[in-house]
């Protein structure tokens, strides 16, 4: 069963542009890894601070691998403490 996620990142203010980059430079690599079947940023329209990446991965096990990246790893150095919140949500897809 494919497994969604939709990661809800909300940045500082003055962070913007840096959280921005890092988020870009792992779309690329992350549709590269074996298992994603989509990955997708997307930047609010009236909040520019906030940003949805969503995915969608053949199971469980391609996610974790994805976390398990040196690409994921260095989104998640170059944001931290750049943040005002972050959400990530993880969906069984049975449809």
């Amino acid at each position: 069963m494919s497994v969604m996620v939709i990661a809800t990142i909300e940045a500082e203010e003055p962070h913007e542009k840096t959280v921005e980059k890092a988020l870009r430079d792992v779309v690329t690599p992350s549709r590269d890894d074996d298992g994603c079947e989509m990955y997708v940023l997307t930047r609010d329209e009236d909040n520019t601070s906030l940003f949805l990446m969503v995915e969608r991965w053949r199971d469980g096990a391609a996610l974790k691998a994805h976390e398990n990246t040196t690409h994921y790893k260095a989104l998640m150095n170059a944001v931290k403490g750049k943040l005002v919140s972050i959400d990530i949500q993880k969906l069984d897809v049975r449809m």
